[in-house]
């Protein structure tokens, strides 16, 4: 079944007339339109983009099976006026990305003609079953981030900075054919490791340090998200238990993941794991999230993840341990629901890395 039959599908149940995206993930999930600026109504029976004077020619080419109705830059007006000359009475919106603003502005604009639903991530929820081609990219994006960061091994040394490794790192996933980072990359070696989600900084490395690189490209539009710690030179034993404890932790949640589990249940056996050593107040977040077009997104792996995996569903399992003025550990793998499991997307070692 085809994207827009299945949003039709779920309009139908929901009794509404249209469904209008903005946020461009969506657009693009729905059209197949690259550009950074556009907006969809999907009907019962017709499909509408609109496209203000830059992107109306890009439209017409990439958005096939589209009407494209000239807009003006402002959107919302010319938007409204499209609307109020059809018999539609209840139109869904994203309610998880139209500001208040916005949403209050068009429905000033369509008046009593016009009723907008806001709909929780309707179409986020269509996007968490990947299909075959999207799950082809999503490999490959896992295949070429591995490649860079193998590549990036050698200039892992003491006295070069976080920063400094950062921008190799950037350079290096640009030329495995990334457009761009998924997220602001997380380098952070030392004490700095006890914060999960420490950026970069102008602090330089040393020995008897674990350093942990969580990173990510897009590739083809869909992101890639991995994480390892890596030890420079010989470190001490309590850093070195708390490693294993999370390589046992991620590896027990990738064995454990199965179709029909919640993402609460996945949780769960990782966060045991790691509470049964001890550690549980040291591991704060949840275990990971759904990655596709956006680098964080449905379904959720954590203590209020009530949805169920599906097959398709490719989610991370990325526990952690941070202590507070000793370090951190985190190790991080994509995974893709199957028939009878999951399967991993990455290949790289899980084992702790001393260079």
């Amino acid at each position: 079944m085809s994207r827009l039959a299945r949003l039709r599908e779920k309009l139908a149940e929901k009794g509404l007339d249209g469904f209008l995206a903005f946020k461009i993930e969506n657009v693009f999930y729905l059209s197949g339109f690259t550009g950074d600026t556009g907006a969809v109504l999907i009907t019962a029976d017709a499909a509408y983009f609109f496209a203000d004077s830059r992107f109306q020619l890009q439209a017409s080419q990439e958005a096939e099976g589209y009407e494209v109705v000239p807009v003006e830059r402002s959107y919302f007006g010319s938007i409204a006026e499209f609307i109020s000359g059809r018999s539609l009475k209840r139109i869904g919106v994203e309610a998880n990305h139209l500001t208040v603003g916005g949403f209050q502005s068009l429905q000033e604009k369509l008046g009593e003609v016009c009723t907008l639903v806001p709909e929780d991530q309707l179409i986020e929820g269509l996007r968490m079953v990947k299909e075959p081609g999207e799950l082809d990219i999503l490999k490959k994006a896992v295949e070429l981030t591995e490649e860079a960061f193998s590549r990036l091994q050698p200039l892992i040394v003491p006295g070069v900075t976080e920063e400094y490794l950062r921008v190799e790192l950037l350079k290096l996933m640009y030329e495995q054919g990334f457009t761009g980072p998924s997220f602001d990359f997380i380098i952070a070696s030392g004490e700095r490791g006890a914060l999960p989600h420490g950026v970069a900084s102008q602090k330089e490395i040393r020995r008897g340090e674990l350093v942990t690189f969580d990173f990510g490209g897009i590739y083809k539009h869909y992101c890639s998200d991995m994480t390892r710690t890596l030890a420079i030179g010989e470190v001490d034993s309590e850093l070195k238990e708390i490693y294993e404890v999370v390589r046992q932790a991620q590896q027990a949640a990738e064995e454990a993941a199965k179709p029909g589990m919640t993402g609460v249940e996945l949780d769960k056996v990782a966060r045991q794991v790691i509470e049964e050593a001890g550690y549980g107040q040291y591991f704060g977040h949840g275990l990971g999230h759904g990655v596709g077009l956006e680098v964080h997104e449905l379904p959720t792996a954590s203590p209020k993840g009530e949805i169920a995996l599906e097959p398709g569903m490719v989610i991370t399992i990325e526990p952690g341990i941070y202590i507070p003025g000793r370090g951190g550990v985190r190790i991080e793998n994509e995974i893709v629901i199957t028939e009878e499991g999951a399967q991993s997307l990455n290949r790289f070692p899980k084992e702790l890395l001393s260079l």
